[in-house]
C-alpha cells in the first residue's frame, strides 16, 4: 500500500509534509477525548504511528548514523516508537524467517496459497517456541 494512501486515513489530522521535517522532529496530535494519540516522527523517513497507551513523552535519544557528518549522532525518539520496537521483536523475527524459508509452490488457487502460508506460519512459530 502506498504511504500517501495510509496517511489519507487520518482525515481530520493535517500531518506535516515529510520534506519539511528535519531528522528527530516529532508532532503529536490528540483526539478530543484523549483516547488516541497520533505521532509523526522523522528518522531517515517520516513515520506515523497511532497509539492508545502512549504518545511522544518521555522522549529518549537513540544513536543513528549521519551520512553528511560521517559519525553517529543522537536523535530524539518518542516513547511510542520505543514501545513499538520493544514489543515487535518476535513478529519481525517470524516475518524474516517466513521470507527466507517459505514453501514455493506456484498455484492459481487462493485457498491453497492460504493453507500453505498457514502451515509455514505454524512451523516457524513452533521453531520460535
Amino acid at each position: 500500500m502506498n504511504r500517501n494512501q495510509m496517511k489519507n486515513r487520518l482525515k481530520p489530522v493535517h500531518l506535516t509534509e515529510e520534506k519539511r521535517l528535519k531528522r528527530g522532529d516529532m508532532k503529536e496530535f490528540c483526539r478530543d477525548d484523549d483516547k488516541i494519540v497520533i505521532v509523526q516522527w522523522k528518522d531517515s523517513k517520516a513515520m506515523t504511528l497511532a497509539s492508545t497507551c502512549t504518545g511522544c513523552h518521555p522522549v529518549s535519544n537513540v544513536e543513528r548514523w549521519s551520512k553528511p557528518e560521517k559519525k553517529y549522532i543522537l536523535v530524539p525518539c518518542p516513547a511510542v516508537v520505543m514501545k513499538y520496537n520493544l514489543y515487535m521483536e518476535g513478529v519481525d523475527l517470524c516475518d524474516q524467517m517466513m521470507k527466507t524459508y517459505t514453501t514455493f509452490l506456484k498455484t492459481e488457487k487462493w485457498t491453497l496459497k492460504v493453507l500453505i502460508h498457514l502451515l509455514d506460519l505454524a512451523c516457524f512459530n513452533s521453531c520460535l517456541q
